[in-house]
């Protein structure tokens, strides 16, 4: 089936290998795919719509909410990353490389997040300390530079 809007073009396949739909989109500028919900008044950008990738007894496995945050219910590999929950490893135990700069979750020293033991390792940046990285041992908040306690 080929949908045609003006200079749009847009051309639905059914059953190409494992796909039981794919959109082609033959326009020269690559228009993306949008799935909306809620107003249909092409003014209103107001929009109520998730989308949701599950599997065939309906559970869950990415969604990708209306405000834009994706939420993943399922363990992600990419390449030699793998990522669960809310941990990121590589599939061989080689050290992950971050390309970019790397943004800690920032505290003051008085509202440090109060841990469990499971979590030590954990690493924040401390703001009133002019964002000096600390670390939790599973006791306490350490400096990276001294292992002085945070106080």
């Amino acid at each position: 089936m080929v949908e045609t809007m003006s200079d749009k073009q847009l051309l639905i396949e059914q059953n190409i290998n494992d796909y039981l739909i794919t959109l082609i989109n033959h326009h020269d500028s690559g228009l993306g795919l949008r799935i909306k919900a809620g107003s249909i008044n092409a003014n209103d950008d107001t929009s109520l719509a998730i989308l949701s990738v599950s599997d065939k007894n309906n559970d869950n496995k990415f969604i990708v909410k209306a405000d834009g945050h994706a939420v993943s219910y399922y363990t992600h590999t990419i390449g030699k990353v793998f990522i669960e929950s809310n941990t990121i490893s590589t599939t061989d135990e080689s050290p992950v490389e971050f390309k970019q700069p790397v943004t800690l979750p920032r505290y003051l020293k008085k509202s440090l997040p109060k841990l469990s033991h499971e979590y030590a390792s954990s690493i924040v940046s401390i703001e009133d300390e002019n964002f000096k990285p600390a670390y939790f041992d599973g006791a306490v908040w350490r400096y990276f530079n001294n292992d002085e306690e945070v106080k």
